[in-house]
């Protein structure tokens, strides 16, 4: 069976995440370990360019092609998102985006 060495990073859009990651990401590097982060995409250009070097893949949660959708379920905007997509792909990094299939009402968090 084959030995992967792979750091897998989620919820990078936690204050300070990206400072640990980056920290962690360039010890790994030495190592020769992968790192992914699994992201909905959520990412300053400037971090992701920081970051990019120790960055094997990611994978993208794409919530929805529609900008409303993402302002009114997700308080935030899909133009972001589908750039941060771009920027990892010239950047180098290999992307996987993956579409979520969200509630189609904004009520199930309130359960």
């Amino acid at each position: 069976m084959p030995e992967y060495n792979l750091h897998l990073y989620g919820a990078n859009y936690l204050p300070g995440f990206l400072e640990y990651a980056y920290d962690t990401a360039k010890l790994d590097a030495e190592k020769s370990m992968k790192n992914v982060f699994v992201t909905n995409g959520s990412i300053t250009k400037e971090a992701l360019k920081e970051m990019a070097p120790y960055l094997y893949t990611a994978n993208i949660d794409l919530k929805s092609f529609s900008d409303e959708f993402y302002r009114e379920t997700c308080g935030s905007r899909l133009q972001p998102v589908l750039e941060a997509i771009q920027l990892y792909k010239t950047l180098g990094v290999w992307i996987e985006v993956t579409p979520s299939s969200p509630p189609l009402s904004t009520t199930w968090w309130r359960i």
